[in-house]
């Protein structure tokens, strides 16, 4: 009898030794409660300066609304739309930083010692 338990549970741990490589690792810390923390979803995004260029001058001639349908299809949500309104806003108040910036940035890849006369008395 002692013999076929102990076959019984020889057989039982190395079949839990050999599935416990498919358990996977818990995703995060366990809160008190046990229930697991959210996954992160990385949802900032940088944006380059040409993009941002384009999206105020295509701005210039058009709506907000029309501006945000056309670079931004895929967002959905008042809250969405919002963030990027405001996002749209903060570079146009900040456009001739951005402005200023791409002239030194082609200043520096053109290594014109006439730009950097003129970029220096900006900065």
């Amino acid at each position: 009898m002692y013999i076929k338990l102990a076959i019984f549970f020889d057989k039982i741990l190395k079949k839990a030794a050999s599935m416990r490589h498919l358990k996977e690792k818990p995703k995060g810390r366990i809160g008190l409660k046990g229930v697991p923390r959210v996954e992160k979803q990385f949802s900032k995004k940088s944006y380059k300066i040409e993009f941002k260029l384009g999206v105020l001058a295509f701005w210039k001639d058009s709506t907000v609304d029309h501006t945000l349908r056309k670079f931004w299809p895929e967002i959905e949500g008042s809250a969405a739309i919002d963030s990027k309104r405001k996002m749209m806003y903060a570079w146009k108040k900040n456009m001739s930083q951005v402005q200023d910036v791409k002239a030194l940035a082609s200043c520096v890849l053109l290594e014109s010692p006439v730009c950097f006369q003129a970029t220096s008395s900006v900065i």
